[in-house]
């Protein structure tokens, strides 16, 4: 049918075609290659149809929502309102409560205490690991708006677990303050293990003054008999929480005081506690004794004890007629020495 005209280049009519799939054909025109002489340009698009129905995020650990091609027991989903959660091959793995926390191991619900980040393993120990490029592992703390705010770093190397803190508010940077070193031992203001007269103590504090290696106990309480006490305790039980008795002289605490020698820690002066016979129930007989090194000596020897009976004996107490003859004898002012009756003087 023709319903229109158009007109060619050189002013000719020719009348025009709507064929029944919309194009328009002028007749007694060839286009290109053949093909029919006029051809209207494409209509405008029509408008976008409405958007379709939002995927949903229900679902399961077992059948969640949203998941891959091919895999319908892995993917996201929400365990509740205001929650949104992964899971694989079946199982809860990570959980966002609404609070923005996140539980690793956690199905759903409102983490414990508010928890920002919570890790729980379905074997009887749960491990979290940050490793870097040279194999250790580091856990940085922080409170504020940046890093330098209040910074604590706890990290592992040279099979050691160290712990550090900034210098101060703001500050860039990390010292350590402590560690614990591949033997178990704790170590604070050092870093290497420091022998002790041929021992090195599990627990060292050290410093390059004496504010530096302080220990203090300290108990604020309004009762008469609250205060700090420093225990210091030996069992004959083979293993520990066994408590075999003691017998006469064993050792139970030893408190030592040490130098250096030019090469390592000498001991200077000790006080022992030792049973002063046989253990049993009720019945704890202990002394004390005090010992000192001599000049040109490498151990301290006793100088003095206090017996469980409270009878003081004094060693290497040397005899002297009276006073005049201990002067003359090396003893100064305050000096203790022994008539031969074995009475005790103090020389004058």
């Amino acid at each position: 049918m023709t319903l229109l005209t158009g007109m060619t280049e050189d002013g000719t009519e020719v009348p025009v075609q709507v064929k029944p799939d919309g194009r328009l054909v002028a007749e007694g025109l060839t286009g290109p290659a053949g093909g029919d002489g006029l051809q209207g340009p494409a209509g405008p698009a029509g408008p976008a149809g409405p958007a379709g129905p939002a995927a949903s995020m229900s679902g399961t650990a077992a059948a969640p929502g949203l998941t891959p091609a091919g895999d319908a027991n892995t993917g996201l989903y929400s365990p509740g309102a205001d929650q949104v959660a992964i899971s694989t091959g079946g199982t809860g793995r990570l959980f966002v409560d609404a609070s923005g926390n996140v539980g690793v191991g956690i199905t759903g619900g409102t983490l414990a205490g508010g928890t920002a980040f919570q890790v729980k393993s379905g074997i009887n120990a749960a491990h979290v690991t940050a490793q870097g490029s040279d194999a250790s592992s580091w856990l940085q703390l922080y409170s504020g708006t940046n890093a330098a705010d209040n910074t604590a770093l706890i990290w592992n190397s040279t099979s050691a677990l160290r712990f550090a803190t900034t210098t101060a508010l703001g500050t860039i940077g990390f010292t350590e303050r402590a560690r614990i070193d591949s033997s178990g031992r704790l170590l604070v203001g050092t870093s290497t293990s420091i022998s002790q007269f041929g021992l090195e103590p599990r627990a060292q504090v050290t410093g390059t003054s004496g504010a530096g290696s302080y220990l203090g106990l300290t108990v604020f309480n309004t009762a008469v008999d609250s205060a700090p006490s420093l225990v210091l305790g030996h069992s004959k039980g083979a293993t520990v929480g066994t408590y075999a008795a003691s017998v006469t002289s064993d050792l139970m605490g030893e408190v030592s005081f040490t130098a250096g020698n030019g090469t390592d820690m000498r001991r200077g002066a000790s006080i022992g506690a030792y049973a002063d016979g046989g253990w049993g129930t009720n019945d704890h007989p202990g002394r004390l004794i005090f010992s000192t090194t001599a000049d040109g000596g490498r151990d301290p020897a006793e100088r003095m004890r206090i017996k469980s009976t409270g009878v003081v004996n004094i060693a290497s107490t040397t005899v002297h007629a009276d006073n005049t003859a201990a002067k003359a004898g090396g003893l100064v002012a305050g000096d203790i020495y022994r008539k031969a009756d074995g009475t005790l003087m103090i020389a004058f």
